[in-house]
Parts: C-alpha cells; structure tokens; sequence
C-alpha cells in the first residue's frame, strides 16, 4: 500500500516505528513490551518483516538483537491505539499473507511455519517437502495453495500433495548461486529460476515457458533479454525486471 515502517533505536526500553507513505513521516508507533515477552528480548529486538492487515492492524515479525539466537515473535498492533493485541513466538525472517487476511506464512532460508489468528493466535512449524532444505522464496496462494521456489526447482502444493519441478536446463549465461523468485500476476504466478529465464504457473499448477527473447527492446538492448532478473510485479500485474550480471 506504499507504506514503509523505520525501526527507530530508542533508549526508554520500548520499540519506536516510523511510519512513511510516499516518501514522507504520516505518523509513529510507540510499543510497550507484551505481558509473554522477554523485556531483554523486546528492547533489542530487530525488525524483520510487517505486514499491513485489513481491519487497520500491522503484524511485525521481530528477530533477536541480544545475540542470543533466541526465536522470533510475530506481534499484531493495532494501527490506531497503538496496543499490542497478541504476540507470540514464531520462526522465520518473512511473512507472506495467506488469501483471506487470517493467516501468515513465515520463513526463512530453512524454515517454514504458519501463524493463525483466526480464534485465538496460534503458530505451527510446516515441514518442508523431501529433497527441499533451502528456500528461496515462498507464495502462498488461494484455496490452500502454496508456491515454493528453491535452489532445485519449484514445488506446488495443491489439494494436500506437493508437485515438485525441477530447473529448466541453463542458458548460455552462468549465474551461479541466483535465488528463484516467485511473482504472483492475477490468477497467474511467474517462476524466474535464473535471470533470461521466466515460467508462468497457472492457476491449475500448469507450468508453462515464457520466451524473453520475443519482448521488444530498444535499439541495441536485445542482448540484455538473456540477462533480465524479475524484480517484482505491481497491482496491475505487470512484470518488472533489472539486468542482472552474470
């Protein structure tokens, strides 16, 4: 929503939060420790991720600062009163909001759970599926559907079974050690597993080809069509790219 949240070091023992829309402060969040928390744990902890909900609230997903690899907490804090309406421990550094706006996936590089909030809060650890140990990106997806992109390929779980892909032989270009990255477009995901290649995952878990070398390109760019990275998608489904470098 064009929203950025600042973590702001404070010494008065509670988290400070900048609020920025469109590039300039619309407000800050001053947060006291839940009554569960560790106060050590609370006045160092880093911010990870946010997440912005429909009723107004935001879920902050914070990581330990004291040095203590101590678990994370994922907290719900109401946009308007400033109170902390649950918090409690979690894994992950990321959150992905799951279609319907009572739930989250969180992870990180080995790890995947789900929070639920729906009745009363709750988190559960989800296994990954055999032969998966490092993630690269995670997407969850209407209907119980979710998306995972890893170093091997892409897994799709669909009506409680995972579909695993394995990667599309390597271009010309080497780009060693590049993250897949998911980009959800409508009722659409693209799967870009290294830069100059790009898959389209429809909504029935069909994966098809989507051949970057028919787009068109500005006079003497046609070479940079190998080379482009998916950045990200927009509202309007629109793709957008960087040049990589291999």
């Amino acid at each position: 929503d064009g929203e950025v949240l600042a973590q702001v070091l404070t010494q008065t023992g509670d988290q400070l939060l900048g609020r920025f829309k469109d590039g300039r402060l619309a407000g800050t969040l001053r947060l006291q420790a839940p009554e569960d928390m560790p106060p050590a744990f609370f006045r160092f902890a880093r911010l990870k991720d946010a997440a912005a909900l429909g009723d107004g609230s935001l879920l902050l997903l914070y990581g330990d600062g004291t040095g203590s690899a101590g678990a994370p907490w994922l907290m719900d804090v109401d946009g308007a009163t400033q109170a902390v309406r649950w918090a409690m421990k979690a894994i992950g550094s990321r959150i992905a909001l799951e279609p319907g706006g009572r739930s989250c996936l969180l992870w990180d590089s080995a790890n995947l759970g789900r929070a639920s909030w729906a009745n009363s809060p709750s988190f559960k650890a989800l296994p990954l599926p055999d032969g998966i140990s490092v993630l690269d990106a995670v997407l969850p997806r209407p209907g119980g559907h979710m998306l995972l992109a890893h170093p091997g390929g892409i897994a799709l779980l669909m009506g409680g079974a995972w579909t695993l892909t394995p990667l599309p032989d390597p271009g010309e270009l080497s780009f060693p050690g590049t993250s897949g990255v998911l980009a959800p477009a409508g009722d659409a995901v693209y799967w870009q597993p290294r830069p100059g290649q790009l898959s389209k995952v429809g909504a029935d878990g069909t994966i098809t080809t989507v051949d970057l070398t028919q787009l068109v390109t500005p006079a003497g760019n046609g070479r940079d069509l190998a080379m482009l990275r998916l950045a990200e998608s927009d509202s309007r489904g629109q793709l957008w790219f960087r040049v990589a470098t291999p």
